[in-house]
């Protein structure tokens, strides 16, 4: 019936003549794709002696409409996280159209209250990403590989194939991690989100000494990243 009452109308129109004509707007221009994902892996170093320490970082600037973005209906507090985990693979936090800038982080212990990402975005520099990438090498398999871990409010870490560290939606409170790694090389990934709430900060540290590990910015030997 539906079908037929349109195709009257239709008719109905045509026979008024042309000052009934509908013109049918032009569609509106195709969605811009997502970003991708940067591979900043690169390559481990070839000398492990003087190899720079420390990781290649990709900072990203989050918009405070973005989804799991800003404060989450349920929180009991603004400036305390709830329980809203994200899966870091179904958020586009860390592509390439976020992208702040990059940089060489010989440390990362900037402790709490750190804010990196200022681009002029409503609510900067409350919510920002980063990845940073290196590679690890363990050169005992007696001694385990002790870090310190602290973010707010998610951090996701792989080491290896094996080795995987999830941290999400929860408050700045630094840990000590015992991971029994073999002697080898290893690339590590690190993505942090300062993604809700008033508070923000991150620490990784290898605590061992280096001739037991030892972590170095990947070698990047067809390009040279943009600073």
């Amino acid at each position: 019936m539906r079908i037929a009452a349109l195709a009257l109308v239709a008719l109905g129109l045509v026979a008024c003549g042309t000052d009934n004509i509908i013109i049918q707007p032009p569609p509106p221009p195709p969605a811009e794709p997502p970003g991708t994902v940067i591979d900043a892996q690169g390559e481990p170093p070839n000398d492990w002696v003087n190899c720079g320490s420390g990781h290649f970082a990709l900072y990203f600037n989050l918009a405070e409409n973005e989804p799991f973005v800003g404060e989450i209906d349920g929180d009991t507090d603004a400036n305390v996280p709830g329980a809203d985990p994200i899966d870091p693979n179904a958020v586009p936090f860390w592509f390439d159209d976020h992208l702040a800038f990059s940089k060489y982080d010989v440390s990362l212990e900037f402790g709490p209250n750190w804010w990196p990402v200022d681009e002029g975005l409503s609510n900067d520099p409350r919510y920002f990403a980063t990845q940073w990438t290196s590679w690890l090498r363990v050169f005992n398999d007696n001694q385990n590989v002790q870090i310190v871990l602290a973010a707010e409010t998610d951090v996701f870490i792989t080491i290896g194939e094996n080795t995987e560290i999830v941290r999400s939606d929860v408050r700045y409170a630094p840990e000590v991690l015992d991971l029994p790694l073999n002697t080898g090389v290893y690339p590590v990934t690190i993505r942090y989100a300062q993604r809700k709430g008033q508070d923000g900060g991150f620490r990784f540290r290898v605590v061992n000494p280096p001739e037991q590990a030892r972590i170095c910015w990947p070698d990047f030997p067809d390009e040279v990243p943009a600073e």
